[in-house]
This record gives C-alpha cells, sequence and structure tokens, in this order.
C-alpha cells in the first residue's frame, strides 16, 4: 500500500494566543512538525508521497494547488497504477500506524470500493476527546464525525463530476448545510432534512445514494480511534493534541 499526504493546507484561525497563521503541516507541538507524526504514522507503507510546498529528504514531494481538488488530484495522480491510495492530511498529531492498519483492515474486509472515508462514532469522543468542537452527522443510527483517512482508487479522477462536487464540498467543510448543498440540490436537501434537522435517514442509505449519485462506490469505514478526526483547525483541537501528546 502507498500513500499520499495533503501538506499544502494553512491555517487562518488562531490556535494559541500570539499564533501567526501559517503552513499547518510545520506547526510544532511537543517539538514535532505535524507532518513528522503522520510520516511516523505512515512509515510501514511502501511508499509516501508528500503534495504541498515542503521539502522533505527521502519522500517524493509534489505541487499541490489552490483549489483542494489541485492537491487530491495530485496525491491519487502520484501512484496512477495503483488500485487504491492511502490519503491523510498532515495535520493529524495523534495519528499511529495501529490506526492507519486498522482503517486499511476495515476497508480490506469490503471489497470493491472506490471511495472509503474514515468516520468516528460520537460515543469513542471519551476523556480529553470530549470536549472536541467537532461537527457530527446525526444518522438515525447513531452521530459520526468525519476522519481524515481516506482510502481512494486513482481512476475515480476520470469521473469529473464526482471530482467537481469533491472540491465545493471542501472548501465548504467547516459548514455543514453549505457542504451538504454542494453535492448537489436533491442529495443536499436530502442530507439537509434527514440528518441534520429530523435525523431519519441512516449513514447506510445516504452513502448508497451518494454512489448512485456520482456512479462511484462510496464505502463508510466506522473506527474506533476518535484521534483521526481531530485535524488542527481550532483552538480546541490543538489543546486536545498538546494534552494526549504531553507537551
Amino acid at each position: 500500500m502507498r500513500a499520499a499526504v495533503l501538506a499544502g493546507g494553512i491555517n487562518t484561525r488562531s490556535l494559541y494566543p500570539g499564533y501567526q497563521p501559517g503552513p499547518k503541516a510545520t506547526l510544532e507541538i511537543g517539538g514535532r512538525r505535524l507532518i513528522d507524526y503522520v510520516l511516523e504514522a505512515l512509515k510501514d507503507l511502501e511508499e509516501v508521497a508528500v503534495v504541498g510546498q515542503l521539502d522533505l529528504p527521502g519522500y517524493r514531494c509534489l505541487s499541490g494547488g489552490a483549489e483542494p481538488l489541485e492537491s487530491f488530484k495530485a496525491a491519487l495522480g502520484a501512484f496512477p497504477a495503483d488500485e487504491h491510495v492511502l490519503i491523510a492530511t498532515a495535520d493529524l498529531p495523534l495519528l499511529r500506524s495501529e490506526m492507519v492498519e486498522q482503517f486499511l483492515t476495515l476497508c480490506r474486509a469490503r471489497p470493491g470500493g472506490d471511495f472509503y472515508l474514515a468516520l468516528v462514532p460520537r460515543e469513542r469522543f471519551t476523556g480529553p476527546f470530549a470536549a472536541t468542537g467537532k461537527y457530527f452527522s446525526h444518522f438515525a443510527d447513531g452521530s459520526i464525525c468525519h476522519g481524515n483517512l481516506a482510502l481512494a482508487r486513482p481512476s475515480i479522477l476520470q469521473n469529473r463530476a464526482a471530482m467537481e462536487r469533491v472540491n465545493a464540498i471542501y472548501r465548504n467543510r467547516l459548514n455543514p448545510v453549505s457542504s451538504a448543498m454542494a453535492l448537489g440540490l436533491k442529495l443536499g436537501l436530502v442530507y439537509v432534512l434527514g440528518v441534520h434537522f429530523l435525523h431519519r435517514l441512516r449513514l447506510e442509505q445516504f452513502t448508497e445514494a451518494l454512489s448512485q449519485r456520482f456512479h462511484a462506490r462510496m464505502i463508510a469505514i466506522l473506527m474506533s480511534y476518535p484521534e483521526v478526526a481531530v485535524d488542527i483547525d481550532e483552538e480546541t483541537d490543538y489543546r486536545i493534541a498538546r494534552q494526549v501528546l504531553g507537551a
């Protein structure tokens, strides 16, 4: 298995007093950059490419782009002949190799997918993770938060409609309603009404609707590790990471 790390993100929100906005990948916690924690977690994989303006000896570093979709294309394009490529973001300091292995094992147990996404049930956010400010989607069968691990088939890049929607969803990711509407009017309303307001839609129903809409099989992977959802976007994320790392 080979992987690509998306390392082009810029954080514009204050994480601590005196914080100056800058690249998330090089933000330090406990004397190590965020991307160093991620690369350590991926060390057992065959090869890891990094998408972003970084110079990392021993890694293939690729230019991304101004839009999230451009970085996603570069990540999958790094290994065009592979059946699937693991995608991780660079701002996951709590990621560990056993979490990566759990995700890949669960993906292998459900063959045939074009795009797999890690999700974490609300009940897994205990201890320091209970303070998270992350958004939870309230499905009929449980509340879940998206993680920052994905497994994607490189050929999905040929699916132009799906790629354009992925870009729009990522741009609006901090606003759940706007993100849902980026799926298209019909599917967006299904999410907003069935999940955001009424909580009557089941997760499997929604992923099936996504698959039909984009002609690509989408599979939700429920994980037991809240750590995969703690990307450093907000001050709360930064505090949780420091607490867990003892920094």
